[in-house]
């Protein structure tokens, strides 16, 4: 059953558990910026329903999981009546009838109040009609509602009850069925009310308003490394919007907080995936240092825009947790927070401060990057005959050791090296025979390592001969009072 173009919910609830009524407003509430939710932020009271639910069969399960999946979960917004006799109809009336008279209850007002309690629902024994309201008008104990369409049906006073028709959601992700038998079922399930996506009803205009699934604050992130940037959407499904694809995940943030002295402070992202190729998964090398940057923009469903130039939040990837069942949880560090980064870097150590093959260092990736192909692997191996070769011309038996091994987008640490065998801290979940592979020699930062196996001391930048102990630090023995020159 549908009214206004959206679905009904006619599966009624347990009537010996309800609770009087639901047309007082039970909540009042905003919803603020920075959490994703499908539905419009109002000012408006937005009302929360409970309703206990007994299912007697499997055809009446089935039929609930079907109207759930109609509306998408809590997704799309629905009719709900409130089952109650809020409205006590004062006198029968006659099928095509376009007023009915009820018990004064203050519908006037509501009804003035806005679109939300301009709808109303006839029930009885074996019939749920739904109407709009135009107008309400009272008179001593009496209010006349002028519908926007005549009766469907002929109505009797005392047999039929008569009460709002709320449009919202279901409230929760999950809804929790309790089996009494393999057929038998009860649940508890709470609605909220959408305000601001009621309809408007007929008022003579032949129009009962537009459909109105919902305003989504929908959030869009973009990972960007060199290059190469992916894009993903907190939504079911993939958005395109601002002329790019925008990849549906499980992906969300927490709250964006400004210091006192309005600089953005960090964010903490929380992501599940199962993608082997995601960008984050890159951090599974505790060795991978390349940057990588976030952007947080804001956007909606019913927008379908957003600014690039005009970011929620911006930063860098600064750690990265791995979890169980694909959790990701990285730290992002605001780009705002950069000019508080200590200038020089570098302090005084005995290994070298250089990353192998940057800017300071001098050296080329690609000149110390040999590629092959994968003969054999296992869970903490990789082999290649061309790194054997490599390994067997420099005379260096564990010329790979600690430096990077790559196949496609995963990068791993290489521990180790034994011939044509690279040893790996974590194994390649992209891996197999025949694969393309690559790995870079790897550099322990010592003074030795640079000068004999890269030939690059003018650029090493370390100071290899400071001594373990502070000489400072030296016990002070007093002077031998007895010591002197004799004249």
């Amino acid at each position: 059953m549908t009214y206004a173009g959206r679905p009904v919910l006619i599966i009624r609830p347990n009537f010996d558990q309800l609770v009087a009524n639901v047309m007082d407003d039970v909540t009042s509430d905003n919803q603020g910026s920075g959490v994703a939710t499908p539905w419009q932020p109002t000012t408006a009271p937005r009302r929360h329903v409970t309703y206990p639910f007994l299912f007697f069969s499997k055809t009446e399960l089935k039929a609930f999981r079907v109207f759930c999946s109609t509306v998408r979960g809590r997704l799309d917004g629905f009719w709900i009546p409130l089952f109650l006799t809020d409205y006590a109809i004062t006198q029968n009336q006659a099928a095509g009838d376009t007023a009915i008279q009820i018990g004064a209850v203050g519908l006037s007002a509501k009804v003035s109040a806005g679109n939300q309690f301009a709808h109303l629902a006839i029930i009885s024994a074996g019939k749920l009609e739904c109407y709009g309201i135009r107008s309400v008008t009272g008179s001593g104990n009496v209010e006349t509602v002028t519908l926007d369409r005549g009766l469907d049906t002929a109505l009797i006073a005392q047999s039929t009850g008569c009460c709002g028709l709320m449009y919202g959601r279901f409230a929760d992700d999950e809804i929790a069925l309790n089996y009494t038998t393999d057929s038998i079922a009860d649940a508890s399930i709470q609605f909220v009310e959408l305000p601001r996506e009621a309809k408007t009803p007929n008022n003579g205009s032949g129009n009962l308003g537009s459909v109105v699934l919902g305003t989504t604050d929908v959030f869009l992130y973009s990972f960007t490394r060199g290059s190469t940037t992916w894009r993903y959407c907190n939504y079911g499904i993939s958005l395109t919007i601002g002329g790019y694809l925008w990849t549906g995940a499980d992906l969300t943030h927490g709250a964006v907080e400004t210091s006192i002295e309005f600089l953005a402070e960090s964010l903490d992202l929380q992501i599940a995936t199962d993608d082997p190729a995601h960008p984050l998964r890159y951090y599974v090398d505790r060795n991978a240092t390349d940057l990588t940057t976030v952007a947080v923009y804001s956007s909606s469903v019913d927008g379908m825009t957003f600014d690039p130039a005009t970011t929620l939040y911006s930063g860098r990837i600064s750690g990265v947790s791995f979890d169980i069942a694909g959790k990701i949880t990285p730290t992002v560090t605001s780009l705002f927070r950069m000019s508080e980064i200590q200038v020089p870097t570098k302090t005084y150590t005995r290994s070298c401060e250089n990353t192998f093959c940057d800017t300071t260092c001098g050296l080329s990736v690609a000149t110390y990057t040999t590629t092959g192909t994968v003969t054999a692997y296992g869970s903490n191996h990789i082999d290649a005959v061309e790194f054997g070769a490599k390994a067997l011309a420099q005379s260096d038996p564990n010329w790979f050791a600690l430096g990077k091994v790559v196949i496609g987008n995963e990068q791993r640490l290489c521990t180790g090296q034994s011939g044509n065998r690279l040893y790996l801290a974590a194994p390649f979940q992209l891996a197999s025979i025949g694969a393309s592979i690559s790995a870079i020699a790897g550099c322990n930062k010592s003074v030795a390592t640079c000068g004999t196996k890269f030939g690059n001391l003018r650029h090493t930048l370390q100071f290899p001969y400071i001594p373990n102990k502070n000489p400072q630090f030296e016990a002070i023995t007093n002077p031998n009072q007895a010591g002197g020159k004799k004249g």
